[in-house]
């Protein structure tokens, strides 16, 4: 927030109370902060409703552009409705400090079939009194899903119907140049790049959903992947866990359509 002084300020008599002359605004070449955002259930043992973040399908989060969201919950967080955030940083996290209560509960991050996650990029434009777009395109942004938290064996859903869009942007803008007169003003059309996603578990990953991620133009670089398949604990011994296995496919999945939370297995 900015103290701006108020029209009637230059006539002010001096002496004046400052809550008389200035209020709280924007300039006029000021772009609003974005607001951040974090939701964290940490929970107090198994089985115990602390532990549980959920978002349902209806429900919204619109921030402003490249705002920062972290949704975290310490056994399960299921996310069914819809994020947005130009550019911004989006982290969905489930795990905390486990105990062996926690072997018998299944822990897992789940993306509903109605989710969305949106952090493509978009022309960000300056306020301006000179009629110029002045600003910049906004690459997109990042996501994180990891539901390896905990240590303990746990389980990520990805439902099929479920978006993540990463993608980038183009706009035009006037960008001012030095030619041989001088500076010279030009309007160009920009392209951002693409953002990322990485996904991490250690139990099991099922992941059916749809990425989008291309660059804002031909020349702009797509977004990035990275997928990491732990291994989680299946008891409180120091023994080795046992070995995942990472499999790809190229036909469109459909095995998590049924899928009900209670189906996931405990790390026990």
């Amino acid at each position: 927030q900015t103290w701006l002084a108020r029209d009637t300020a230059r006539a002010a008599p001096s002496g004046s109370a400052a809550r008389e002359v200035m209020q709280i605004g924007l300039n006029a070449s000021q772009l609003p902060a974005p607001v951040h955002l974090d939701l964290k259930s940490s929970g107090l043992g198994a089985n115990r409703s602390e532990g549980r973040l959920s978002l349902a399908a209806g429900s919204r989060i619109e921030l402003a552009a490249q705002a920062r969201v972290n949704l975290s919950a310490g056994t399960t967080l299921m996310f069914d409705g819809s994020l947005e955030s130009a550019g911004g940083q989006v982290s969905l996290r489930i795990g905390r400090a486990a105990g062996l209560e926690d072997l018998n509960t299944p822990q897992y991050l789940w993306l509903g079939s109605n989710s969305l996650i949106d952090v493509s990029g978009e022309g960000l434009i300056k306020p301006s009194t000179d009629s110029l777009r002045k600003g910049e395109v906004l690459a997109g942004g990042t996501v994180s899903l990891d539901s390896s938290g905990s240590g303990f064996a746990s389980s990520l859903v990805w439902q099929r119907g479920s978006r993540i869009d990463i993608s980038g942007a183009s706009d035009s803008l006037d960008i001012s140049l030095l030619g041989s007169s001088g500076m010279q003003t030009q309007r160009q059309n920009v392209a951002s790049k693409g953002g990322s996603l990485s996904i991490s578990g250690n139990q099991d990953l099922l992941l059916e959903g749809s990425l989008s991620g291309a660059g804002g133009g031909a020349a702009a670089a797509g977004g990035r992947l990275s997928v990491a398949l732990l291994s989680g604990k299946t008891d409180a011994s120091d023994n080795l866990p046992p070995a995942r296995q990472l499999l790809l496919s190229q036909n469109l999945g459909s095995l998590g359509t049924g899928l009900q939370p209670q189906d996931l297995a405990a790390p026990k």
